[in-house]
């Protein structure tokens, strides 16, 4: 149970990971797009 647990703790902390490194990313290839 504990290591269930563990890991949706580790793969809650990768997606909210990775919707942040996309929340910066959009912007910056959008500014790219449009240039």
């Amino acid at each position: 149970m504990v290591d269930q647990l563990e890991g949706g703790s580790l793969h809650g902390m990768i997606w909210l990971n990775w919707i942040r490194l996309s929340g910066a990313m959009i912007p910056t290839v959008a500014t790219l797009t449009w240039l």
